[in-house]
């Protein structure tokens, strides 16, 4: 029985070639696009869930100034003694700091060879204790417990000693030697916990009381019953207290970030790693939902389609015997043909389609990991319900329709679906629109973001990393000279231009340097704005272009700036300090909190606000410090990490960079040589904006291509069950083009209908996304409008196309068949 339905059932589908390849595309295209943005909602929603003791975990956000504005996830390195000592319902703290060695990381030398470390922290004993499920091999309490002590991720004890036991194995930093005491496991790519290495605090000062300036993570475990409120609001209290003491703290405020909530929070100003978007998340979960039910949509309006084509047929079968249940069997295992052969279809897509999203680093590898199963259980448990539903639906139509009458009669007045079908439609062209609106409008503002001024200039510049600044192996002496060398020999090539060494190049972020310990006197209140410092040469504005208003730039020649007492603000800097204007701030001293105690700066230079990060960031007042002084051992140069190289203008860039590369391996012939056109660097900031763009263009093509099948399916049948009316309006003297209006006038319509639907909720959405951007577009009717008409154009075309064969025909053979 069951195989001569079967045996019906694809020979149905086979003589029904074009709706049978309709469903089968709708539904392999809604069920891997489903797949691919439920992992990636799934990856995103699953961050930090794998901690044993997730539910106890909690960062400390600081907010240092009042309103809570401007918050941050380091904090002030008494923070951690004072919880420890006041707040006995906290079973644990662990403070640590992300390793900022010149070079945003640290070189450590094993084995032999030089290893250069970017994602390593300086970590209290208890960092385990508070994260237990990281620690692979060793006890959470003794791995830290001894000074010098190193933890090593597995990648990272491999890459050290080989297949040899790493434990008890000596790292040095080039100051002291670390002893590797325990290996964790290698980070899940599902963390905001972004590091390969642990190691002590390399001496005492971050484990002094302090509440100057914002150094250190601070992670707390507390019992889940304990009121994080009521923790929040006791710790602001007790740290206030102390202002008359540390004048910054007069205003300080705390909240207690769960660990699961970082990574979905909107970021911080120096956060660990970058944050997700919230919004963007759950948008994407509810599209992929929207465009799997687009799919069973689809098959469900072909089968109200074509189901009246098939009363004279169940009529038939009804009356030879076949009950209600025979055909329901039927029905279900035609669907189930349909979906037997759109499954594999949608693997393939699904795998072809996660291979980019991978390579364009949207999402990782489908393939190795599942993150959250209980997600995927309630995204397989809702795409066969789903299935299930939809493969039921012809029989509820079976069960209102008198078969046996439309088989007296060959009416089809049984359900006609003239209501059901056209809301399906709208719902299809509102999802359409919805999601070309995203398109336009995102890709406005990443034009908007690229095109703004930066006040400064990266082409023809060349960024490498500077060696000399790589690692404390090499003497101070060594490192100057063989920079010198390096820039002399540069320069002596026509081809380069100007050479400057700085902390940080545009494009890459200014790192740890950064203050609000800068005022006019010692008597005015300290300004809660955060400051960037960037460490640079006399030649850095140069080689960027970057305006300077007023002054002079630091000088080689000038003891003043060898003996740091210069200073150099950016235009917003010093208007925060209450100055009118650039020319008015020079000569003026100012009291800089640099290292320990407050210092007087002459300020030499005002240089116009640049934008050092893209406009995607905040932008901050800045402070260029000269980073070479003399100090009692003679000439010293500080925080020169990078080196940047201008080509002149109209030279061959391939040859400076074949003269760079002979400097380089003449004077460090060891040490492999990294660069980048700063350009190409800056731009990089804007990967996921572009790579969101791309997402969301395959997103609308699928979304419309289903609607376009829908079209296609409904068309075809009206013309079909029209073509007797269709003939009778041709012999009467109707034309083509009002039979093609009479067939698609009613797409206009529920187009308009479905834009008034879709343009309030895309502003929403659109406003929602643009909050996250400092610098955006004002929203436009016409970014609005361009969906609505391209969706128009490409259903009348659709429609139109399928009509005009049909309207073609010789009425007679028509009329004649009829």
């Amino acid at each position: 029985m069951i195989y001569h339905q079967l045996k019906i059932s694809f020979r149905r589908l086979w003589s029904n070639r074009l709706f049978s390849l309709i469903s089968i595309l709708g539904l392999a295209l809604g069920i891997a696009t489903f797949l691919i943005l439920f992992h990636f909602t799934t990856f995103e929603l699953s961050f930090d869930h794998f901690h044993v003791n997730k539910d106890e975990i909690y960062r400390v956000v600081t907010y240092p100034n009042d309103g809570k504005k401007q918050a941050t996830g380091r904090n002030y390195k008494g923070l951690g003694l004072l919880i420890k000592d006041q707040f006995p319902e906290v079973k644990r703290v662990v403070r640590f700091w992300k390793v900022w060695n010149r070079n945003d990381g640290e070189a450590l030398r094993a084995s032999g060879k030089i290893f250069y470390e970017e994602k390593i922290i300086q970590s209290d004993p208890t960092f385990f204790e508070v994260f237990p499920t990281l620690l692979k091999n060793g006890k959470a309490n003794v791995v830290l417990k001894e000074p010098n002590s190193i933890v090593l991720s597995e990648r990272k004890a491999k890459s050290y000693f080989g297949n040899e036991d790493p434990i008890g194995k000596i790292i040095s930093d080039g100051l002291q030697d670390l002893t590797v005491t325990g290996i964790m496991y290698d980070i899940p790519i599902n963390s905001h916990l972004d590091i390969d290495l642990v190691r002590t605090f390399s001496d005492d000062f971050f484990l002094q009381d302090g509440w100057q300036s914002l150094y250190l993570y601070t992670y707390v475990t507390i019992d889940p019953i304990s009121n994080p409120e009521e923790f929040e609001s006791r710790l602001e209290s007790v740290v206030r207290a102390k202002k008359n003491e540390f004048e910054n703290l007069a205003s300080a405020a705390f909240e207690l970030q769960p660990v699961t909530d970082i990574h979905l929070s909107p970021n911080l100003s120096q956060e660990l790693t970058t944050n997700s978007n919230k919004t963007l998340v759950f948008f994407l979960m509810g599209i992929g939902f929207l465009i799997i039910t687009m799919a069973w949509i689809n098959h469900a309006t072909f089968s109200i389609s074509s189901f009246f084509a098939r009363a004279k047929e169940l009529s038939i079968r009804s009356f030879v015997g076949a009950n209600q249940s025979n055909l329901i069997r039927q029905l279900l295992l035609e669907f189930l043909a349909l979906f037997m052969m759109a499954l594999p279809l949608a693997i393939l897509v699904t795998i072809i389609s996660n291979q980019y999203f991978v390579e364009q680093g949207f999402i990782p590898d489908i393939s190795k990991d599942l993150y959250r199963p209980e997600m995927w259980l309630i995204g397989i448990a809702v795409l066969l319900i789903g299935s299930i539903i939809t493969g039921l639906f012809p029989s509820f139509l079976i069960r209102k329709i008198d078969i046996s009458g439309e088989y007296k009669t060959g009416t089809k007045s049984g359900i006609s679906g003239n209501k059901f079908r056209p809301t399906i439609l709208a719902l299809q062209f509102i999802a359409s629109i919805i999601l070309i609106s995203g398109v336009v409008i995102m890709s406005l503002q990443l034009i908007h973001l690229k095109s703004k001024d930066k006040n400064m200039k990266t082409e023809r510049v060349i960024g490498i990393r500077n060696p000399t600044a790589y690692t404390e192996f090499e003497s101070d002496e060594t490192e100057i000279n063989d920079y010198e060398l390096f820039k002399e020999l540069l320069k002596n090539n026509p081809a380069i231009e100007e050479v400057a060494s700085s902390s940080a190049v545009p494009g890459s972020p200014i790192g740890f340097s950064s203050t609000d310990g800068i005022k006019r006197s010692l008597e005015d209140p300290l300004d809660p704005i955060n400051m960037k410092v960037i460490y640079v040469d006399n030649e850095f504005l140069n080689v960027y272009s970057i305006p300077l208003l007023a002054g002079r730039s630091f000088s080689n020649q000038n003891l003043n700036d060898l003996n740091e007492r210069s200073i150099m603000l950016s235009e917003s800097a010093i208007h925060h300090l209450g100055f009118p204007s650039a020319e008015s701030a020079l000569g003026h001293e100012v009291k800089y909190h640099m290292w320990s105690q407050w210092n007087d700066y002459e300020i030499i230079g005002v240089y116009k606000d640049y934008a050092h990060e893209s406009f995607k960031s905040v932008p901050n007042p800045s402070i260029l410090y000269f980073n070479r002084f003399i100090d009692d051992y003679g000439s010293y140069v500080m925080h020169q990490s990078f080196v940047s190289i201008k080509i002149t203008n109209g030279a061959n860039p391939e040859v400076a960079i074949a003269h760079l590369e002979k400097t380089w391996d003449a004077i460090w012939p060891e040490k492999p040589l990294e660069y980048h056109f700063i350009d190409q660097l800056y731009d990089q900031q804007y990967h996921s904006e572009k790579v969101l763009i791309a997402s969301f263009s395959i997103f609308s093509f699928v979304a419309i291509t289903l609607a376009l099948l829908g079209v296609i399916g409904i068309t075809y049948f009206e013309v079909q069950y029209k073509r007797k009316e269709i003939g009778i309006r041709k012999v009467l003297g109707s034309s083509i083009h009002n039979i093609m209006m009479l067939i698609s006038k009613k797409y206009i319509g529920l187009i308009l209908i479905s834009a008034l639907l879709a343009a309030p909720i895309s502003y929403l959405l659109a406003d929602e996304w643009l909050k996250i951007y400092p610098e955006k577009i004002n929203l436009q009717l016409w970014a609005f409008m361009v969906p609505v008409v391209l969706v128009l154009f490409l259903v009348l075309f659709t429609s139109g196309s399928i009509t005009l064969k049909n309207a073609s025909t010789n009425p007679a053979d028509v009329l004649r068949n009829e």
